[in-house]
């Protein structure tokens, strides 16, 4: 079967064509079509996204990304682009399908004046076409992305579980739990059947932000740093440049998780120089023997690999940030305090005019070091405690170059990783199309969601 996919659920205008088979048990695709429009330089003046602005450039976009994606996967009449009608606001759209079989839109989470952009182009055009709609939810988009890839065809590997998925963007920190796929419920409402009970897998959120997500903390920190939008990049970049330059002084041992065991926990705690080539300032030294103290009874690879990041973050910086509800009993997370202290920093150091690139580009590293190391040490303790046998890191941040180095020593050869491809990291409408397609699949058999459409709302705070 043949699906559009849409997604607008902040500022990427998304619109992809995929051809789906092989049902729940070995789904594949192939790509037809994929058109993503991105907003970022119009809301660089602003220096985040502009919700209103996002909303009418949308509405702009919707029916220009459709006839560039129908033109790709040459659906057409007679070789010529499908006649047009008109919309809301001027806008013109397709009137005619020709071999679509439903189309799939996201409803949430989001930003819900956008979402409902996307959702009213969806419900005109599955009503004219006499289509399924597909509501799909965003965040099981980013779970499935790991499969997907931007062109070519690709399949739905069998996941071996407990799976973990860590999805971070700018707007989520999530740790989500899935033990085994879903089963219908045939007692619950269709519009309502795409989550724990009705999606593609059972999920469970076991963490989350209780404040900013990680990328929103990237992109106001880089504003406080003077860095243009998106801030994330720009703070990785500065962070890595000063990894490469201090790698070639620095000289520290390769150590084993594996061989990670109490005693040498202890070693560390009664000297932290013992296991490194480095020399620490005396604060330094002092601040890791205090805190490995505390954590000598707990020999682990999540509190070992911790030890290894922050060892290296005090000899690469002698700027130290807080590591937020690092030691908390949960698998929640939290990144205002942090970003807080990077606000005070900047300030005890005279303002941002008065700080050098050099320092710039150090507190950008130390603040990447410690939101990394909240990520990857809450998700090391997820995947001991679950006896994780898979791990999804997806969303915006997922293509951070050093949270992929450190993720992949937690996992090492114990646990399978995935990630998605860049082009796949951020919002587009791929993923909209997989998880649309595998939800079709399960409801078809309760007469697909008909009834569903005419109730499809926009839900900004949707949840797995």
């Amino acid at each position: 079967m043949k699906i559009l996919s849409i997604e607008t659920s902040c500022d990427d205008t998304g619109v992809s064509i995929l051809e789906a088979k092989g049902g729940v048990k070995s789904p594949s695709f192939r790509v037809l079509a994929n058109n993503l429009n991105s907003q970022v330089n119009i809301h660089i003046p602003y220096g985040g996204v502009y919700p209103v602005l996002a909303k009418r450039e949308h509405a702009k976009n919707l029916p220009i990304v459709l006839e560039a994606s129908l033109k790709q996967a040459k659906l057409t009449h007679d070789n010529k682009p499908v006649a047009p009608i008109r919309g809301r606001e001027g806008s013109q759209r397709p009137s005619a399908s020709n071999g679509i079989d439903a189309i799939a839109v996201t409803y949430g989470p989001g930003l819900e004046m956008c979402l409902w952009e996307g959702i009213t182009f969806a419900k005109d055009l599955a009503k004219k076409w006499k289509v399924p709609l597909i509501p799909t939810n965003h965040m099981e988009g980013h779970i499935l992305s790991v499969f997907g890839k931007d062109k070519g065809t690709f399949k739905i590997q069998k996941l071996q579980t407990p799976t973990l998925a860590l999805l971070i963007s700018g707007g989520h920190t999530q740790l989500v739990l899935m033990k085994k796929p879903a089963r219908l419920n045939p007692a619950r409402p269709i519009l309502s059947g795409w989550s724990r009970s009705g999606g593609w897998m059972d999920y469970e959120i076991i963490g989350e932000t209780l404040d900013d997500a990680v990328g929103e903390a990237f992109d106001k920190v880089a504003r406080m740093l003077d860095l243009p939008y998106p801030g994330g990049p720009q703070i990785s970049k500065l962070a890595e440049s000063v990894r490469e330059k201090e790698n070639k002084v620095f000289r520290g041992r390769n150590f084993s998780a594996e061989k990670f065991t109490q005693s040498s926990g202890r070693r560390l705690a009664e000297s932290p120089q013992n296991l490194f080539s480095f020399s620490l300032t005396k604060q330094q030294a002092g601040l890791l023997r205090e805190r490995s103290i505390a954590q000598a009874g707990e020999p682990s690879i999540a509190n070992f690999q911790q030890k290894i990041m922050r060892a290296e973050s005090a000899q690469k910086s002698s700027l130290l940030l807080p590591r937020p509800m690092l030691r908390s009993k949960n698998f929640d997370f939290s990144f205002s305090g942090l970003k807080t202290a990077v606000l005070y920093l900047i300030r005890d150091l005279g303002g941002i005019k008065n700080i050098s690139e050099e320092t710039k580009s150090k507190i950008a590293l130390e603040f990447e070091n410690a939101a990394m190391e909240c990520l990857v040490y809450k998700t090391a303790k997820a995947i001991e405690t679950y006896k994780v046998k898979t791990l999804i890191v997806a969303g915006g941040v997922s293509a951070n170059k050093y949270l992929k180095s450190e993720m992949k020593k937690i996992t090492k050869h114990k646990v399978k990783l995935l990630f998605p491809t860049k082009e796949l990291s951020g919002d587009n409408s791929i993923m909209i199309g997989i998880a649309g397609y595998l939800n079709y699949v399960k409801l078809a058999r309760r007469g697909g969601n008909k009834k569903g459409v005419n109730n499809l709302k926009a839900t900004g705070g949707l949840r797995l």
